[in-house]
């Protein structure tokens, strides 16, 4: 990603958000636990439930962005790098025969 600053940056804001996400997972199964427990012990679950989406919620929206920051990411280097392929056909001609091939 060193190539193009572009996609650096944003691979970087999705490291970030992804760590995000899995802080607002691990609270998210802690809710879970909180939830389990509650519902155990014929106490209220009504805080453990909004909680748990609440958690969920917002898990997923940093989860969501990480991926597209790293989509726009790997979209920019692709670009920087250029449209060139890195292989050819050229005939060959062998013991099995006449054709082409694929020379990387």
């Amino acid at each position: 990603m060193s190539e193009s600053l572009v996609a650096q940056v944003n691979w970087e804001k999705s490291k970030k958000q992804m760590f995000g996400g899995m802080i607002a997972g691990a609270a998210n199964f802690g809710t879970a636990i909180w939830f389990l427990v509650n519902e155990n012990d014929h106490k209220s679950v009504a805080a453990p439930a909004i909680a748990f989406g609440g958690t969920a919620i917002i898990g997923s929206i940093f989860f969501h962005h990480a991926m597209k920051n790293k989509k726009e990411a790997i979209l920019n280097y692709n670009e920087s790098v250029g449209n060139g392929t890195s292989f050819r056909m050229v005939p060959a001609v062998n013991e099995n025969g006449v054709g082409l091939a694929l020379k990387f």
